[in-house]
């Protein structure tokens, strides 16, 4: 009889230690998948949805934050246009980068030639003489191609293939790909062509020039008497700073232009609250619907996306600021890493994203990378003396605030959640990474509790059988 106990106390304790593995190792994972579902709604309720496209009716447009080079807005931007007159932005922009203001040029025939009837020009002649300045002023806002053309021979020494290859390698080296420049002024080719973005990308770089921000801001500009002519006046074609129809608050100025194969094409700049963005229109029906164009996706621009610092000035090499549309966090964005070499040292770029857009860039050193990211804590400053009470006075709690704290600033939202959690994975790698170690700490308390049982009912099952 009481073997028959012996073995029901058996049993029960088996029984026992089953139900606990059971219920321990499935409830806990459940609860897991639980809570990860619960964040992954919260976290798609709350997303800021990407503007909606403005219409318009050119055929290819980009808008552009000058400052970080984010792409706001895109419409055929990398499809291949012929760009007319505004292609005259970057001979100005290599001339303001090149020539003395003052020097001054000597009109050839190879200039001249381009002084025909039925073109933008002033109709200069052999032997007339004008300054850069004036050259400038008469290529920007006449838009006359017979002085683009002598400029674009002056910026290249005499030697118009020598200007054209410096119009082609500047294009490059701020990043167009689908470019190639044949002339200076704009007249027809069909080895003369670029994009909008592309054209935006030349545009962020001229509005970065004070001089050439200068002259596309004048309505108007006096080119003295020359060596042969009176001095003649010249107008700005650009709706956007002349017609009060169009006119546009903020507006910094830019270039029109007009062949029949291109159409009607404009590009912008404007600087509202601090913020500066180029536009590019092009292939527009007529020559108000251009400026019509660019006025819709500028208030786009403006209406829809801010700007945001991530990381302070004083840690980054370049960059720290995004371009998003407005109410979007730093933390909202996703960062992407890779290792770059800037000025021969080692530096981490982070470039940001949100709803598949590209919003903005940080160069870091290696270094501060680390501190940012919590792997390596800042040095401690030196220990000042104490202050006097006079030093004191004055000192709110906030101004004694610990200039040493890893900026909360959002720099790096996926890879740093929190100061608790400094980690240098995603929050997915982040949980994934705690499912694991959860699910080894379960397995090894569990062990030990079925060992701890065997162990139990085999000294009950020797203390029944002494009994017996």
């Amino acid at each position: 009889m009481i073997r028959g106990i012996g073995k029901i106390k058996l049993s029960a304790a088996a029984a026992v230690l089953a139900a606990i593995l059971t219920v321990t190792g499935s409830a806990l994972p459940a609860m897991a998948a639980s809570g990860d579902g619960a964040v992954a709604e919260a976290t798609e309720s709350g997303k800021i949805a990407w503007p909606e496209d403005p219409e318009i009716a050119s055929t290819a447009a980009c808008l552009m934050d000058a400052k970080t080079g984010v792409v706001l807005y895109g419409k055929a931007m990398d499809e291949k246009r012929y760009p007319a007159s505004i292609t005259k932005v970057l001979t100005t922009l290599l001339a303001l980068e090149n020539c003395n203001l003052d020097d001054t040029v000597v009109m050839d025939e190879t200039g001249v030639a381009y002084a025909v009837s039925g073109s933008s020009n002033l109709y200069t002649v052999v032997g007339e003489e004008f300054t850069v300045r004036e050259l400038i002023y008469g290529t920007m806002l006449k838009s006359a191609n017979d002085m683009a053309t002598q400029l674009g021979k002056h910026i290249g020494n005499g030697s118009m293939d020598t200007f054209l290859q410096m119009m082609n390698d500047r294009a490059a080296e701020l990043g167009c790909t689908g470019t190639h420049f044949n002339n200076a002024c704009g007249m027809p080719d069909e080895n003369h062509y670029t994009t909008a973005h592309d054209m935006a990308l030349i545009m962020s770089a001229a509005v970065r020039n004070h001089d050439f921000c200068a002259v596309v801001s004048k309505p108007s500009f006096t080119i003295s008497a020359s060596n042969i002519y009176a001095a003649r006046e010249v107008t700005s074609h650009n709706l956007l700073l002349v017609n009060p129809d169009y006119y546009y608050p903020g507006i910094i100025g830019g270039k029109s232009g007009y062949t029949d194969a291109a159409g009607y094409t404009l590009t912008n700049g404007a600087l509202r609250d601090g913020v500066t963005l180029v536009v590019c229109t092009m292939q527009a029906p007529d020559f108000a619907t251009s400026g019509a164009d660019n006025v819709k996706v500028l208030d786009y621009g403006y209406d829809n996306f801010e700007e945001i610092q991530v990381i302070p000035e004083d840690q980054v090499v370049s960059g720290g600021i995004l371009t998003v549309p407005k109410g979007v966090k730093a933390e909202d964005c996703e960062v992407a890493t890779e290792l770059v070499v800037v000025d021969s040292q080692a530096c981490e770029r982070w470039d940001y994203t949100y709803a598949d857009h590209f919003v903005g860039s940080a160069v870091v050193t290696k270094e501060t990378a680390a501190i940012l990211r919590g792997e390596v804590p800042e040095e401690p400053a030196e220990e000042a003396a104490p202050a006097s009470e006079e030093e004191n006075e004055g000192t709110s709690g906030e101004e004694a605030s610990d200039d040493n704290m890893v900026p909360q600033s959002g720099a790096l939202p996926t890879i740093m959640p929190d100061r608790e959690m400094q980690a240098s994975v995603d929050r997915e790698e982040m949980d994934a990474r705690f499912e694991r170690i959860g699910k080894t700490i379960i397995g090894i308390s569990l062990g030990f509790i079925v060992i701890f049982g065997l162990f139990l009912i085999g000294s009950i099952g020797r203390a029944i059988e002494n009994r017996d």
